[in-house]
């Protein structure tokens, strides 16, 4: 729905963590949020080459979009972020969106014209998450040991982006980069053992993903949060025109995406 505040006109825009995970006092509490409609300047701010440089040129361009007041793009839920990128792409250019395929069978490719308005939030379930609190309890099923993790925010996720940097230019092109432990130490706020001990440090959370948590659980860990995590949905169908294949595939976000004709 369109509203009228003040000079800008905005959009209300459903979140796909229903605002469940937000505390109750949290204005995205309610699941939506004002998005204000894009003008010449937001897309000057998209297309900064000082901004684009540095990386945050498309949240410093959402940023400037939000018209409900104290929310910081850092404290969004990872999953509503993304939602947001394809909402202010649908507000800022329209909803189709052209991208070139690749073929999961044959690696031959295509074109494809999206319509990105059709894409809807993921089913979640939310039956083990308590509202209000971005914390979920999770028994290691092989380990036995009981977990609480939370969501990975926008700030999170930027920590975890400039941590594995940093792990690249110590470690060289034939290093290992701990991407999956360094995720879950980043998920992981507690460990009650199953000897009655507790880790709540964030030392002592990497020793123990590092050292103790095994693979197996690891991989539980991962599926139980694809479960309850909010997100966008944009899986599509694609029929391939060089071998006939159908497939699921993701929808390909190109520079193109923000920036059509670059």
């Amino acid at each position: 729905m369109d509203n009228n505040t003040n000079r800008y006109p905005t959009r209300t825009v459903s979140l796909p963590s229903k605002g469940w995970f937000y505390p109750v006092d949290h204005p995205l509490s309610c699941g939506t949020i004002e998005l204000k409609q894009p003008t010449a300047y937001h897309e000057d701010i998209l297309n900064s080459q000082n901004l684009i440089s540095k990386g945050i040129a498309i949240s410093r361009f959402i940023e400037a979009l939000i018209a409900t007041p104290n929310v910081k793009i850092a404290d969004l839920i990872n999953g509503d972020y993304n939602y947001l990128q394809y909402a202010a792409r649908v507000l800022l250019y329209g909803s189709q969106y052209e991208v070139t395929v690749t073929c999961p069978n044959c690696r031959q490719t295509q074109k494809e014209t999206i319509q990105l308005n059709s894409f809807e939030a993921k089913n979640v379930d939310l039956s083990k998450t308590e509202q209000g609190k971005n914390t979920i309890e999770f028994t290691l099923p092989e380990g036995g040991d009981t977990i609480i993790l939370k969501l990975l925010t926008v700030k999170d996720v930027e920590q975890l982006t400039e941590e594995t940097k940093g792990m690249r230019k110590v470690q060289g092109s034939n290093g290992v980069i701990p991407s999956i432990s360094s995720y879950l130490a980043k998920s992981i706020v507690k460990v009650s053992r199953s000897d009655g001990s507790d880790i709540d440090t964030p030392s002592d959370i990497r020793n123990y993903v590092a050292n103790e948590l095994r693979s197996t659980d690891s991989l539980a860990i991962r599926g139980f949060v694809s479960k309850v995590n909010p997100d966008l949905d944009t899986s599509f169908k694609f029929l391939c025109n060089s071998c006939n294949t159908e497939s699921n595939v993701e929808v390909p976000m190109d520079t193109n995406f923000f920036w059509p004709g670059a």
